[in-house]
């Protein structure tokens, strides 16, 4: 199917965490999240399959701006392939509200420093367990 005649939906129980200019959003139905720019983060939360992502692009008046009209039609697409979107009202099942996996950050002393981790791996809480 052209990318630009699916009609995104995005579930209705999205958490929504800000910081600084990124977004991360997390669907609870499916355990899936993904980090983006507070921009997009508006624009993927009014998608309810109303309108195509043609009609999005559109809308946002955003054919003159050729790049980020690309750059637009790039995250649909991987939001698509990381099954973020769906095209139509899917059942969650009791089964995939489940929890599968916990992380407990006790010291919060990462010495990563992901892109994607909200873990703000700043000073201890308390002195290292």
């Amino acid at each position: 199917m052209n990318i630009l005649k699916r009609r995104p939906i995005v579930s209705k129980d999205i958490l929504v965490k800000n910081d600084n200019n990124k977004v991360l959003l997390f669907d609870s139905e499916r355990s899936n999240w993904v980090v983006v720019s507070q921009r997009l983060a508006e624009i993927i939360l009014t998608c309810d399959g109303g309108k195509s992502i043609e009609d999005i692009n559109n809308e946002l008046n955003i054919e003159s701006d050729k790049e980020f009209s690309l750059k637009l039609l790039s995250c649909f697409d991987k939001l698509y392939s990381l099954n973020f979107f769906h095209d139509n009202a899917v059942n969650i099942t009791e089964q995939s509200k489940t929890l599968d996996t916990v992380y407990f950050n006790l010291t919060k002393n990462c010495n990563l420093n992901c892109i994607y981790c909200y873990a703000n791996a700043g000073n201890t809480a308390i002195k290292d367990i």
